[in-house]
């Protein structure tokens, strides 16, 4: 008897119910990297091996391959009522979803307050490593893999989006195809140069109360680089009156927090060709670590709330955004 054809009669139903079947949420291994702070990243050293897991989960609809966006979470760590709120509106939009913390399964807790500065390095590691892990997925669309995040995650999110950082981490062509930085506060820059960046569009939504990442000093930046021929691939979306942290329900009352640290008054430290350098007042100087690490430490305080009408909007614009990138 011969059984071949009915070998692929069953492959090609077992294709089908896959394909018709909504796909199931799981937990998704990351593979990733220790590494002490960004200088480490951006001279793409090894580092220490880690993985962490993070959650997948998929639109409710049935599809064969799904776009997708990476969710990375604030200096608070990952908040169901932030990230995973955001996340599940992604998912109504029909993108899978993924998110995970990074700092819990590291053991740090004291982020908000000064712990940060030693965690860049890992952050970069943790997201290019879930880049590398959706898009080995066989429900994922490689092409169409975006990445959001707030605070701390919206300024990692506009590091990854360096093509000296993405080349330290991914061998090939591979890159996120779209970036949504919510209220990043602005610590990394890269200087001009025909390849900078990656060439994915980036969003930039900033709070015009934001006294941890002023509007002026975003805007100063990217003046400079088309000033020099080299402008980046950025949109800025600003929300007048929204101050830092708007799509988070547990700042439930605006106030100020007067211990958390804020590069608000710092430069922006420079990643890339020549080694660091500061960008400061409209222009570029040398690197001082002793400086550096100073203003981080005296540059303390601000002030963080909820708006649900801001956040409604920066959310719609966040997945118009996303869609247009993808050529939805």
């Amino acid at each position: 008897m011969n059984i071949a054809p009915i070998v692929a009669a069953l492959a090609a139903l077992s294709l089908m119910l896959a394909v018709g079947s909504a796909a199931a949420d799981e937990k998704l291994t990351i593979k990733s990297r220790n590494l002490k702070n960004m200088g480490e990243a951006a001279r793409g050293e090894a580092g220490e091996p880690m993985e962490i897991k993070g959650d997948l989960k998929f639109p409710s609809e049935t599809k064969e391959r799904f776009p997708a966006v990476v969710l990375l979470h604030t200096v608070g760590g990952y908040r169901e009522s932030n990230e995973g709120w955001h996340a599940d509106q992604y998912r109504k939009a029909g993108f899978a979803t993924l998110t995970y913390e990074s700092f819990e399964p590291r053991g740090v807790r004291d982020a908000p307050t000064g712990g940060m500065a030693r965690m860049w390095g890992s952050l970069v590691a943790d997201a290019f490593g879930a880049l590398k892990a959706l898009a080995a997925h066989p429900r994922i669309d490689a092409r169409r893999i975006a990445v959001t995040g707030y605070s701390a995650g919206g300024e990692l999110t506009r590091a990854l989006a360096f093509e000296s950082l993405r080349k330290a981490f991914v061998a090939d062509d591979l890159r996120f195809a779209a970036h949504v930085a919510v209220y990043p506060c602005h610590l990394w820059a890269v200087r001009p140069a025909p390849n900078a960046f990656t060439g994915a569009p980036i969003l930039e939504q900033l709070g015009g109360a934001d006294d941890c990442g002023p509007v002026a000093k975003a805007q100063a930046y990217y003046d400079y680089l088309k000033a020099q021929g080299h402008p980046a691939p950025v949109r800025i979306v600003i929300y007048p009156d929204a101050p830092h942290s708007w799509t988070d329900p547990y700042f439930s009352s605006t106030r100020f927090f007067p211990n958390h640290a804020s590069p608000s008054k710092c430069p922006l430290w420079l990643i890339g060709q020549g080694g660091p350098g500061f960008f400061d007042k409209g222009g570029e100087r040398p690197f001082n670590p002793e400086e550096w690490g100073a203003c981080l430490r005296n540059s303390k305080g601000y002030t963080q709330g909820f708006q649900s009408a801001t956040r409604e909007k920066s959310t719609a614009d966040a997945i118009a955004f996303i869609r247009q990138a993808f050529g939805q």
